[in-house]
């Protein structure tokens, strides 16, 4: 049997409990609404953020004037530049902007999976890549991977005297590229090329 201190030590956490339950509810209710949201939206049970965020797969480009791959290995980086030739050559755009889309993109992906795809991180790493021909007839290469943080705008700036050519592939991309943005978001890095 619980004695008076006891049973007035569970009441007031009883209380405390209630009021916190009550004070979250909106919070719960909110959050409950979103997932159903979600839900309905994607077809199936939210699984990630994205899902949660409900955009359409074709938020900011229609899916003719896109292109999207994953890259897991370093094979497969020169096959995907091919591809974005091709795609930048399917839009009209002329021969020198599509090979330097491609060759922007197997630069930067290159150099993810050669410095970034770490063994022994506990898994395995991919690239997932999107290529956009914009309204305004631009070539937009968005790369995103869970690598470590690498800010490509930092590379571009070292130059080593002894060795001319040390970050050239990277200095060669930012003189091609109209616009560079690069973010690292919830532990994602996100660069995004505009040529």
């Amino acid at each position: 049997m619980t004695g008076p201190a006891e049973q007035k030590q569970s009441h007031v956490e009883f209380r405390l409990l209630t009021r916190l339950f009550f004070r979250l509810l909106p919070y719960q209710v909110l959050l409950i609404v979103i997932i159903l949201f979600a839900w309905k939206d994607c077809g199936h049970f939210p699984k990630s953020v994205e899902d949660l965020a409900a955009i359409p797969a074709d938020f900011g480009a229609r899916e003719a004037d896109r292109l999207d791959i994953s890259v897991h290995n370093l094979d497969e980086v020169t096959n995907v530049s091919e591809r974005i030739v091709l795609f930048c050559r399917d839009h009209g755009v002329d021969q020198r902007r599509a090979v330097f889309a491609g060759l922007a993109l197997e630069e930067m992906a290159g150099n993810v999976v050669q410095h970034g795809f770490i063994k022994g991180r506990g898994r395995d790493h991919t690239i997932d890549l999107r290529v956009i021909y914009d309204q305004e007839k631009n070539i937009i290469l968005r790369m995103r991977d869970d690598c470590l943080p690498f800010n490509p705008e930092d590379m571009s700036r070292l130059r080593e005297p002894e060795d001319p050519l040390h970050n050239v592939g990277i200095r060669v991309v930012f003189n091609i590229a109209k616009d560079i943005r690069y973010q690292y978001v919830l532990g994602l890095n996100v660069l995004t090329l505009t040529i």
